[in-house]
């Protein structure tokens, strides 16, 4: 008999943290490409850094938008990122909220979002500087925290309420690729495809071309 284990045990494993955080990426990915169809945006480009060194995790571009966007899965606390985020032309913080839905069992994600409007930059001023999770000398001679360099903390505070993926979706890369700058190569709404068609469903060829 095969025995099934639940995937909250994957979701809460610290032994697979780097498992985890993988899975929870990929699945993110999954739900941002189907998010931004449903919400009648563009396709979706999403790449990922060989070198994770300035703060994102993935960079998507919709809709003439590109966010680099850093990924948390933090069920309270401050969330800590780095500075150069506000550095990138629209970056953002997405903190996910993971449960685990029944028959079948699959991991769902809702969404907090920290970010200015799509195309503007990450505001960071007035953020408190982050410390070291650990105890380190002091010049003191004491023993303490010491400020973790070119990092901030956001408290949960200055994130959105929780959202779906399409409510995320429109948060990244607005409401509709019609409000895009004329010039930019965009996807065809669907009244727009629909007017490009030389006759209709039902119509005949005839009536089309004597039309």
């Amino acid at each position: 008999m095969t025995s099934h284990r639940s995937l909250w045990d994957l979701a809460r494993s610290y032994e697979l943290s780097s498992y985890r955080e993988n899975l929870f990426e990929q699945i993110f990915c999954s739900e941002l490409l189907q998010g931004c169809w449903v919400a009648g945006l563009p396709p979706v480009e999403i790449d990922r850094p060989f070198v994770d060194f300035q703060g994102y995790d993935l960079v998507a571009t919709c809709a003439g938008i590109t966010r680099h966007i850093q990924l948390k899965a933090s069920r309270g606390g401050q969330l800590t990122v780095h500075r150069n985020l506000a550095l990138k032309p629209s970056a953002c913080v997405v903190n996910l909220e993971v449960s685990v839905a029944q028959d079948p069992d699959r991991i769902r994600f809702t969404y907090r979002f920290f970010g200015s409007p799509p195309g503007q930059p990450l505001d960071l001023q007035g953020l408190k500087p982050a410390k070291k999770s650990f105890n380190t000398r002091l010049e003191s001679g004491s023993f303490g925290k010491t400020e973790r360099p070119n990092h901030v903390q956001i408290p949960q505070s200055r994130f959105s309420a929780w959202v779906d993926i399409i409510g995320l979706a429109t948060k990244l890369f607005g409401d509709s690729p019609a409000a895009l700058e004329p010039g930019v190569l965009r996807w065809l709404t669907p009244q727009e495809a629909e007017s490009l068609f030389l006759g209709t469903p039902g119509e005949s060829s005839e009536g089309a071309s004597d039309a």
